[in-house]
């Protein structure tokens, strides 16, 4: 698929752009058969550690959750699984963004199921995606969120700050002070329907509220960079982060990962 100068306008200006009916019925119901057999261990390929428990929830024993209804999200699926690499290589996902990217060379940095399940699905908080890699250059990379149900704001829709991705890099611990701003004056919701893709400039600043509802919200989130970014660090030695980013597209840079 090819974007419209309308689209690229739009995600310019806004730092990001919803495109519908990405993904088949198909497509998005074996998506979510893997994400089951994943959570619920029938299938064990992919690492525990990367297996990502509801924060401060009640214990089993007192009666909570238990099970996958524990699980806040999996991590770097396409690094141990081939359906979520196969999604992750996507022909009209990588289509939207080499777009948006300006370039075929593409690395995934990271993936992300986000699980969000019934009732005590955690909201989070405003946050950029790139806070989370402040050593990656340059900061202008794109998150390709893809809905694997119809995503409301009951169960948790993205809302999203209109044209944050030109603040910059604002510091964690201070994006709280935003809110006496004008700034969160310009958030909107974005619910998307399974199948479709929300597209989000690494700086652009975004959350979501908890799942109040009696269903489970699930959103795959995979972070694109540009081969020829540039890491200061050694992201290997941090836990919680991988070094072998995955060649997704294109050609390797001859810039190196300072890793």
């Amino acid at each position: 698929m090819s974007l419209t100068h309308s689209q690229k306008m739009a995600y310019e200006r806004d730092g990001f752009l919803l495109v519908e009916e990405l993904l088949t019925e198909a497509e998005v119901e074996a998506l979510r058969v893997r994400a089951h057999e994943i959570g619920s261990g029938k299938l064990k390929h992919v690492p525990p550690e990367w297996l990502r428990e509801e924060p401060g929830i009640q214990a089993e024993e007192e009666g909570g959750p238990s099970g996958m209804e524990r699980l806040r999200k999996l991590e770097f699926l396409a690094w141990y699984d081939d359906v979520y690499l196969s999604l992750a290589k996507h022909p009209k996902i990588l289509a939207v963004v080499e777009e948006l990217l300006e370039t075929r060379d593409l690395k995934l940095l990271a993936d992300e199921m986000f699980m969000k399940p019934p009732v005590h699905g955690s909201a989070k908080e405003y946050h950029q995606d790139a806070t989370s890699w402040p050593w990656l250059i340059p900061q202008a990379w794109v998150t390709a969120w893809v809905a694997l149900d119809d995503v409301t704001l009951e169960n948790g829709a993205l809302q999203m700050v209109v044209g944050s991705h030109k603040l910059g890099m604002v510091p964690a611990d201070c994006v709280d002070k935003l809110e006496t701003d004008d700034i969160l004056a310009q958030e909107v919701t974005v619910p998307v329907n399974a199948g479709g893709c929300i597209f989000l400039h690494s700086l652009s600043l975004h959350a979501s509220a908890a799942n109040e509802t009696q269903d489970r919200r699930r959103a795959h989130a995979m972070r694109y960079i540009p081969s020829n970014s540039k890491c200061l660090i050694d992201l290997g030695a941090i836990e919680g982060y991988r070094s072998d980013l995955l060649l997704i597209q294109g050609e390797a840079s001859n810039v190196p990962y300072a890793v």
